[in-house]
């Protein structure tokens, strides 16, 4: 486990303020905390610094007011944090901004924004103080200031190699009536009355966790709805691990602008300016109203099944990045005509990639996605007679921007990855040039190009390199990863990877 000083120094420093160090300095400390990579490449140069935000403050003793909390089955808690990074929720939404999520009521659903937020939704579930199921709808409802909290508040968490996890948001005041009426003990402390202030049916209040990157959660003094002193967010019995967890959560939540409620760890309230009082908007309304909408814009692609690398296909020591982290936006271009040449090399958009190297690309995509960014992917492993095609069609005839097919050629061993940055959108981040332009305007180190277009290509560069990958210093989208097992080139069709994964799921499924 990370060493506990390290961890209480990244999130007094990396929270949702500023710090006494510079970004840059603080970013390296929690990519070195939460997943370490030796890199051999030069040190990068200093990502843009981030909007100013609110400094994280001594824990505040913040003014009793009632929620709700009892007292669950005991889940075990995992000894270590795993290493490595993974979406595993049975299946994700297309991934909105808060521009255009639905809205309604003022409300949004968290998971529509950010996938990696964990939803464990208790009173949809038997899996609380009552044992029984208060609604069916595991939906995580926020208004849109409390989200724009969340997620601020779920970057810190994933740059410290965490997830937010969450318990219940907004819930109607007919449901806190049955909660209330529920609670047969006489700690009022943890069940609110329903009324016109109840922090829940306001949306206004949180109940959140820890996990872990594999989703497993983190231990704390006490389990989620314990009704007892195990649960105020002072308790001074828990085990040292325990008590850190919790002070790193709330860290994390105060840091971001929320408030513990002194009776519940869990229970973090986001201000009031605007007066919001409860409301009794059903779960079924919000669904209904959310699907005609929805019904009435261009219905997106689905995306695939989300795996980790104990369940995922690999052949020839290749993956699919798309299955492991839907965040990532797949944009082959020699898969259409849009490249250098104006003709499609191959048809299959695939983004194929050595173990190893995909699980740099995806701690390279949490570092994007905390900066507000998702990575973008124009080319990756590439078969042998796919890069003598491109070789031959190289019209300038510089080997400098396509390499000769050989045995070392990084694309066809799996190590290199062509790409750039995208907006939470989708819409492409401006470089100092275009992807496939084969100028000085592609070096990695062109200094022509806008204050804009060159703080983005650094950007990049920094992302990319603090998690092991190195530039290629002729094309501003080429990164390397190292090769310490000397791989040699594949000429693997993806034909043949696609019906060998199409067998391999067959198999799984029979």
């Amino acid at each position: 486990m990370k060493s506990l000083l390290l961890v209480l120094l990244l999130i007094l420093l990396a929270g949702c303020g500023q710090s006494s160090l510079p970004p840059q300095d603080v970013e390296t400390l929690a990519a070195e905390a939460a997943s370490p990579t030796p890199s051999e490449t030069p040190t990068p140069s200093p990502l843009p610094s981030p909007s100013p935000s609110p400094t994280l403050t001594p824990t505040p003793t913040p003014t009793p007011t009632p929620s709700e909390t009892p007292t669950p089955t005991p889940t075990p808690s995992p000894t270590e944090a795993p290493q490595m990074g993974i979406l595993t929720a049975s299946s994700v939404k297309e991934i909105k901004t808060l521009d255009t999520v639905f809205t309604y009521n003022g409300f949004l659903d968290i998971e529509e924004l950010d996938p990696t937020i964990i939803i464990d939704s208790r009173y949809a579930t038997t899996n609380n103080f009552a044992g029984k199921v208060f609604h069916p709808f595991p939906l995580a409802l926020v208004r849109k200031e409390v989200a724009e909290m969340l997620l601020e508040a779920q970057e810190v968490a994933l740059d410290l190699g965490y997830k937010i996890r969450i318990y219940d948001a907004y819930r109607p005041l007919f449901v806190q009536r049955q909660l209330f009426e529920a609670n047969t003990s006489s700690a009022s402390l943890f069940v609110a009355k329903p009324g016109p202030t109840a922090p829940h049916p306001s949306g206004l209040a949180l109940d959140v966790g820890l996990s872990y990157y594999n989703d497993e959660e983190v231990e704390m003094p006490s389990l989620y709805n314990d009704l007892s002193e195990r649960a105020y967010a002072d308790y001074a019995g828990g085990t040292p691990e325990q008590t850190a967890n919790r002070k790193m959560l709330r860290q994390i939540m105060e840091g971001c602008g929320f408030t513990v409620y002194s009776k519940e760890w869990w229970h973090f309230t986001a201000p009031n300016p605007k007066n919001y009082t409860a409301i009794d908007m059903s779960f079924e309304e919000f669904v209904e109203k959310r699907e005609e909408y929805y019904a009435s814009v261009p219905t997106p692609t689905p995306p695939p099944a989300i795996r980790n690398f104990d369940t995922i296909f690999v052949y020839n020591g290749l993956v699919d990045i798309r299955e492991l982290d839907p965040r990532i936006i797949i944009d082959l271009r020699y898969a259409t005509t849009n490249n250098f040449a104006s003709k499609v090399f191959h048809p299959f958009p695939l983004a194929l990639m050595r173990v190893e190297t995909a699980k740099m690309f995806i701690k390279a995509q949490n570092l994007a996605w905390s900066q507000g960014y998702r990575l973008r992917i124009y080319d990756s492993y590439r078969p042998l007679l796919v890069q003598r095609q491109l070789f031959e069609a190289n019209a300038s005839g510089s080997a400098l921007f396509v390499a000769a097919p050989s045995e070392n050629e990084k694309h066809s061993i799996g190590l290199a990855i062509d790409c750039g940055l995208s907006y939470m959108d989708g819409e492409e981040v401006e470089m100092p040039s275009p992807y496939n332009e084969f100028t000085q305007r592609a070096y990695a180190t062109y200094s022509g190009g806008s204050v804009e277009a060159t703080a983005n290509r650094e950007l990049l560069k920094r992302i990319m390199t603090e998690v092991g990958f190195s530039v290629y210093s002729k094309e501003w989208w080429h990164y390397n990863a190292p090769n310490p097992q000397r791989l040699k080139a594949l000429d693997m069709p993806f034909q043949e990877f696609v019906d060998k994964r199409a067998e391999y799921y067959a198999g799984l499924e029979g």
